[in-house]
C-alpha cells in the first residue's frame, strides 16, 4: 500500500537564490544542502550551484547567485527523488530529467533521521542496483536503463514512478507501480543484452583487424574468414517482429538462400510445416496472377506483352490440358523456311506431355480479337471473325512444319525425350461472347476442329480462380479443424 504521507509534488520547486554555502574546489560544481520540514516530518536535500549569469561573469562561489532544486525527500519510510539535467550546455539544464516523469520514489526505503550530507551520500550508496548514487549526476536510473524510464513515459497521464517491494506493476491515475521483483528481473536482462552485445562487437573488431592487417599481409596465411551468426539469432530476430513486418529485396533474397541451403534438414524436422508453406506461396502466387491478368485485361496490351507474361507464369499454359505439360521453349522455330532460309514458322510457346513426350503449339493472340464476323451468316448465326480463322490457320500450319521437319529439328536440337506423334495445337484468343446466340456460333466453330483447342482469355482466368478458390478453401478447413481442438 502507499504510505498515507506520501505527497508527490507535479513538479520540482525552484527556491530563490542562496548566498551562503559551503564554497566547492570549483566554482561550477554543485553542492547539497540538507534541510528539515516540519509539515510532514521530513528532510529535504537540494542540489546548489552557481547560477548561469554568475558563471558567466565569473563570480567567485561567495559572490554568485546560485540556484537551489530540490532532489531528494527523505520521509520516515519511503524517499523521493526529482531527478534533474544537470548540463550547463543542454536546454533543458535543471529541468526533470525525464520530461513529464518528475519523481522517482522507494515506498519502503528508510534509513532513519538524516541531518548532514555525508549521511545522504551514505543513504544514496544504499540505493537499489541500477539507480544513480551520486547526487552531481542529478539522480534518476543509471544511462543503461534508461530505456525503463523512457517507456514508462509512454503512458498516458503518468508524472511518478513508485519502485515498491509490496505493490503489483501497474499504472494507477497519474503514478506507475513498479514492482521491485519486475524492475530487477529486466534490468539484470538489460545487462545481459549489454555483455552480450559487447562480446559480439569485440568479435567484429578482431575480424575487422584480421581482415585488413594480417589477410592483407599473407592471404595465403590468412584465409578469408566470415562472421557466422550465432545458433537462435534468427529465432530471436524473427520472434521480436511483427508477422506482417515487410522485407526488403535483400532480406527476402537472404532468406530464400538461406532457405535453400538448409532445405534438407528443413523437409526432416519440418516437413508439414514446409508442406503448408508451399501451399500458401502456391496460394498467394495465384492470387498476384489473378491481379496481373485483371490490370492487363484493362489494358490494350500488344501480343508482345502477353506473351512475355506466359513466359513469365508458364504454369498458365499448362491448364489447357488434362494432363501435366512441361514448357520447351518459347518462340520455337518449327520450319518452313525456303532455301533462301526466309519463310521459317515460329510458333508461340512449344510443350511436351510429361509422360509421353508428344509435342503441341500454342499461339498467343490478343484479347480484343474478334472472335465471331460482326454480321450474321444466318440468323442467328456467325462465322468465325478474319483473326480467329486466321490463328486457326497459322498453328495447324505450325503443326504440319513441325511434323514434317521433326526428324532434323530433334536432330539438331538433340530431343531424345519429344516426340510428334499427334502434335496438339492451342490458341489463346479474344473474351467469351455474351450473347447466346454468339455463344452457340462460337461453341459450333472450336468443337467442329479435331485438333485445334480454342481458349478465351475469361476461360483461362477462371481456371486459375478456380484452382486459387481450392487452396483457399483448403486453408480455410484446415484452419477450423484446428479450432476444434
Amino acid at each position: 500500500m502507499m504510505p498515507e504521507n506520501l505527497v508527490i509534488e507535479s513538479s520540482i520547486p525552484i527556491i530563490p537564490a542562496l548566498q551562503e554555502r559551503t564554497e566547492p574546489e570549483n566554482p561550477w560544481e554543485p553542492v547539497m544542502l540538507v534541510e528539515e520540514d516540519t509539515e510532514p516530518p521530513s528532510v529535504r536535500v537540494y542540489f546548489v550551484a552557481i547560477n548561469e549569469d554568475s558563471l558567466a561573469e565569473g563570480h567567485s562561489w561567495s559572490e554568485a547567485n546560485k540556484d537551489k532544486i530540490l532532489i531528494i525527500e527523505i520521509f520516515q519510510s519511503f524517499v523521493v527523488t526529482y531527478p534533474i539535467n544537470v548540463r550547463r550546455d543542454k536546454p533543458d539544464y535543471l529541468q526533470p530529467k525525464y520530461g513529464r516523469i518528475t519523481s522517482l520514489t522507494l515506498d519502503w526505503f528508510d534509513q532513519g533521521w538524516i541531518e548532514e550530507p555525508e549521511a545522504v551520500k551514505e543513504m544514496l550508496e544504499h540505493f537499489p542496483e541500477g539507480f544513480s548514487k551520486q547526487f552531481q549526476y542529478g539522480l534518476g536510473l543509471k544511462w543503461e536503463y534508461r530505456f525503463l524510464i523512457e517507456s514508462i513515459a509512454n503512458i498516458e497521464g503518468i508524472e511518478h514512478i513508485v519502485f515498491s517491494k509490496t505493490e503489483i506493476t501497474r499504472a494507477e491515475g497519474d503514478i506507475y507501480f513498479f514492482n521491485m521483483r519486475d524492475y530487477q528481473t529486466l534490468r539484470r536482462t538489460i545487462d545481459n543484452i549489454s555483455r552480450r552485445y559487447q562480446r559480439e562487437a569485440r568479435g567484429d573488431k578482431l575480424l575487422l583487424c584480421y581482415a585488413n592487417i594480417l589477410r592483407k599481409h599473407d592471404p595465403q596465411k590468412y584465409p578469408i574468414q566470415t562472421k557466422r551468426p550465432k545458433a537462435g539469432a534468427i529465432y530471436e530476430l524473427l520472434n521480436s517482429l511483427d508477422n506482417k513486418v515487410k522485407l526488403g529485396k535483400r532480406d527476402q533474397e537472404s532468406m530464400i538462400r538461406l532457405v535453400q541451403g538448409n532445405k534438407e534438414e528443413l523437409v526432416k524436422d519440418h516437413h508439414n510445416a514446409l508442406l503448408q508453406l508451399k501451399t500458401d506461396i502456391e496460394s498467394v502466387t495465384l492470387g498476384q496472377i489473378i491481379s496481373t491478368i485483371e490490370e492487363m485485361l484493362s489494358k490494350n496490351l500488344s501480343e508482345t506483352h502477353w506473351q512475355k507474361f506466359f513466359m513469365d507464369n508458364s504454369f498458365v499454359l499448362t491448364l489447357a490440358f488434362s494432363y501435366p505439360v512441361t514448357l520447351v521453349q518459347d518462340q520455337a522455330h518449327v520450319g518452313g523456311a525456303d532455301i533462301r532460309g526466309i519463310g521459317t514458322k515460329i510458333t508461340d510457346f512449344l510443350v511436351s506431355n510429361r509422360f509421353t513426350g508428344n509435342l503441341a503449339v500454342f499461339e498467343i493472340k490478343k484479347p480484343d480479337s474478334a472472335l465471331l464476323s460482326s454480321v450474321e451468316y444466318r440468323t442467328n448465326l456467325f462465322r468465325n471473325s478474319k483473326e480467329l480463322g486466321g490463328a486457326i490457320a497459322q498453328v495447324q500450319d505450325q503443326k504440319f512444319q513441325l511434323q514434317n521437319n521433326f526428324t532434323n529439328l530433334a536432330y539438331q536440337s538433340g530431343w531424345n525425350d519429344f516426340h510428334a506423334f499427334n502434335v496438339q495445337c492451342v490458341v489463346i484468343i479474344g473474351r467469351s461472347p455474351a450473347d447466346n446466340h454468339e455463344k452457340k456460333s462460337f461453341e459450333f466453330i472450336r468443337h467442329s476442329l479435331k485438333d485445334v483447342q480454342i481458349i478465351t482469355y475469361d476461360e483461362m482466368l477462371d481456371k486459375v480462380r478456380q484452382i486459387h478458390q481450392l487452396f483457399v478453401a483448403g486453408k480455410a478447413k484446415e484452419e477450423e479443424t484446428q479450432d476444434l481442438f
